[in-house]
């Protein structure tokens, strides 16, 4: 239910679920073109219960670089900005 509920916030954020992996809890996605990537954001959100009803919530992004791009920089942290979106979705959702 908890992956589920992170799925719904990565579609909330108009990002794209690349994969759900239900045994590990990693939900990937990634987002358009940004500021430092012209092919977006990698991210993964990992959902592990610590006790009954009770989950930590980890997220990790990184800029993609393809194409002709030679380098993507995390402007601004940017990268981590993405995540943080994705997870205060999650809380918004859940409230």
């Amino acid at each position: 239910m908890v992956l589920d509920l992170a799925v719904k916030a990565v579609q909330a954020a108009r990002y794209k679920v690349d994969q759900v992996n239900d045994s590990a809890g990693v939900v990937g996605f990634t987002t358009g073109m940004t500021m430092g990537s012209w092919s977006g954001v990698s991210g993964s959100i990992v959902l592990s219960e610590v006790e009954p009803f009770t989950f930590d919530v980890v997220g990790t992004g990184k800029q993609n670089v393809r194409g002709g791009q030679v380098i993507a920089l995390d402007l601004f942290g940017e990268s981590k900005a993405k995540v943080q979106k994705v997870v205060r979705e999650m809380q918004r959702l859940a409230g």
